[in-house]
């Protein structure tokens, strides 16, 4: 026995040379038989294990099989004189072949996601393809199955009950029950339901928070320093230290004051006058984060409404450049659009 190949994928055979010879009797190619099974020992010369017949002495058969596996060629020989004898061949390894899929976005609605899948597979195995998607902060989920019959077709698959104006990451995994191949994930969005649309286009707004520029988001204030009415400070006469008054004379007098003749007795306003930082503030007239600002009311952020709509869109929704159309989700365009425009 002499093979072709010792390996071949389902459904595409191999060739095996049989020669038989007997230099006696001669072969008695009538009762010779073979057998392509699984089994690598020997089934005995027992005629009714074999099921294919020879024509000649010297001949080339084909091997195939539709299930993968390692299968082995059994020949049971015959000659004139009722002799018998099982030849087996070398191992033969049967594969299974590998499906391929491609998918596409078909079309999607506010709430779910139509993909259209082609299957092929060369063993005409039959195929099911199911779709997974997720969100951006879930999970992947089965979301629907098909069947592709034969081994070869395109068929549809459908995400429901999604939420709306969302983005859903998806791809779609296809399997022969052997093998399993899959697409690249994929992105795309549902459509936005058109909540808050006029007749015509949708006035909506996005409201957002952004810090508070009084405060910096700290949600405080400098507050007036009190001891200088925010001053930062004050100037005191030179020659009496601000207090007013001084010593009638050299003595020490404690007693003994008269009033200060270069401010007058107001501690300050003459030309002798020299400026003091106050301590309280160090001369900023402020008391740091001493208050509650009342632009946040000590949230640290306000509200900032930005044109758009409120899902998200930058201008209106269903805009459509063809036409230069601003549509509510119940109209549509002419150019062959049934159902919602993207924003």
């Amino acid at each position: 026995i002499n093979l072709s190949s010792n390996s071949t994928t389902k459904g595409v055979a191999v060739t095996a040379d049989v020669v038989q010879t007997d230099t006696k009797s001669g072969i008695d190619i009538s009762n010779c038989k073979w057998i392509l099974n699984t089994t690598s020992t020997e089934i005995g010369t027992n005629e009714s294990s074999y099921t294919n017949t020879f024509v000649n002495s010297t001949e080339t058969i084909n091997l195939s099989s539709s299930d993968a596996g390692i299968y082995y060629l059994h020949v049971l020989t015959v000659d004139y004189a009722g002799n018998s004898k099982e030849t087996i061949s070398s191992a033969i390894t049967v594969s299974n072949q590998v499906p391929t899929i491609t998918a596409s976005l078909a079309s999607k609605t506010t709430n779910s996601i139509t993909v259209s899948v082609t299957g092929q597979d060369n063993d005409g195995d039959n195929l099911t393809a199911t779709l997974y998607t997720k969100t951006s902060s879930g999970s992947y989920v089965a979301s629907g199955t098909a069947s592709i019959a034969g081994g070869s077709g395109t068929q549809s698959i459908t995400a429901s009950s999604l939420s709306d104006y969302t983005d859903y990451t998806y791809y779609v995994a296809l399997t022969d029950n052997t093998e399993t191949v899959q697409t690249t994930a994929d992105t795309v969005r549902t459509y936005c339901p058109g909540t808050g649309c006029t007749a015509t286009y949708c006035e909506g707004t996005t409201t957002t928070s952004e810090s508070c520029t009084t405060c910096g988001g700290d949600g405080n204030v400098d507050a007036t320093c009190t001891r200088c009415n925010g001053k930062g400070g004050r100037y005191v006469c030179y020659a009496c230290k601000g207090k007013g008054w001084l010593y009638a004379s050299a003595e020490i007098d404690f007693d003994s004051k008269v009033t200060c003749g270069a401010c007058g007795g107001a501690g300050s306003g003459s030309e002798y006058d020299d400026w003091v930082s106050c301590s309280g503030c160090s001369g900023t007239g402020k008391i740091a984060n001493s208050a509650t600002c009342s632009t946040c009311s000590g949230s640290g952020s306000v509200s900032k409404v930005t044109a758009g709509c409120s899902h998200g869109n930058s201008s209106s929704h269903y805009y459509c450049t063809a036409h230069s159309y601003n549509g509510s989700s119940s109209e549509h365009c002419e150019h062959g659009k049934n159902s919602q425009h993207d924003n």
